[in-house]
């Protein structure tokens, strides 16, 4: 820049008929090659810009270089004040709200699968701002932690299934929207007492081993990285089959199935295909 501007001197037209063709090349380039050569060809672009509204001299290089060792000093300082071991906190953070999210998402809709009513297709399923908002966030921690160096990401725990863990998110959200939302106005009649009751009670369990998975995944917690039984048949306290349950009770138990299967995968449980035995078994 310092060569470009002590040859031109106070050329206007120079630098108006080179403008042009050299945004186009810095914003080409900048994107394909990296920052460091988007910051050099900007660097050439500005000076450019404000060499024709007033005389500019060589020494604006200097300036622009000591602006850019400045600029860069203090995000140093801030990167390294706001991400000390980089965004591995920040994303188990947000990992774990979002699950805690899903957990009263599934809890609410278990309960209104139970109570039927109304079903608006304008409408969305209980709690689907908040979570959608909280998948936002996790997934651009997750983005944040995956533009890190491979060491610094082996080095804060890299071997969790972070895509598995947010995709438990979004099967949350659309399972949620999928039994609540139909195409069209319709009436869902409650279920019976027995399936009611089952389907209820499936879904606070459910909730409650996310709430489990997130206080372990959360940093800010003490809860022992001891394995997780997420599934415990003895306990589920299900009969085989609940009389006279609806297909929208087992289309509920089957996404309630699948996302325990996502906790199980998120929590390094998962057993080999055909061995672990299914919600549904229990419900």
């Amino acid at each position: 820049m310092a060569v470009l501007l002590a040859l031109v001197g106070t050329d206007i037209a120079v630098y108006a008929a080179a403008l042009a063709p050299l945004m186009l090349v810095a914003f080409t380039l900048g994107p394909v090659k990296g920052v460091g050569w988007a910051q050099a060809m900007f660097t050439l672009v500005v000076a450019l810009v404000f060499a024709q509204l007033a005389p500019a001299t060589w020494q604006l290089a200097e300036f622009r270089l000591l602006d850019v060792l400045v600029g860069s000093a203090i995000g140093a300082v801030f990167g390294l004040l706001a991400w000390p071991r980089g965004a591995q906190d920040e994303l188990r953070r947000a990992v774990a709200v979002m699950l805690r999210g899903a957990a009263e998402v599934v809890v609410a809709t278990t309960a209104q699968v139970a109570a039927g009513g109304v079903r608006e297709p304008v409408l969305t399923a209980p709690g689907h701002r908040s979570l959608s908002h909280s998948l936002v966030l996790a997934e651009s921690a997750y983005a944040q932690h995956h533009s890190e160096p491979r060491g610094l990401r082996a080095s804060s725990g890299g071997s969790q299934d972070w895509q598995a863990t947010l995709m438990a998110g979004h099967h949350a959200l659309w399972g949620a929207d999928r039994l609540l939302v139909p195409p069209e106005r319709v009436f869902v009649p409650p279920l019976e007492r027995g399936p009611a009751e089952a389907v209820t009670r499936l879904g606070d369990r459910v909730a409650g081993r996310m709430l489990l998975v997130s206080a372990r995944l959360d940093p800010r917690g003490d809860t022992p990285r001891a394995p997780l039984a997420l599934r415990d048949p003895a306990s589920d306290g299900f009969a085989a089959e609940p009389p006279g349950a609806p297909q929208l009770y087992y289309t509920a138990a089957s996404w309630l199935d699948a996302l325990v299967t996502d906790l199980e995968r998120i929590a390094g449980e998962a057993g080999e295909a055909g061995d672990t035995p299914t919600l549904h078994d229990h419900a």
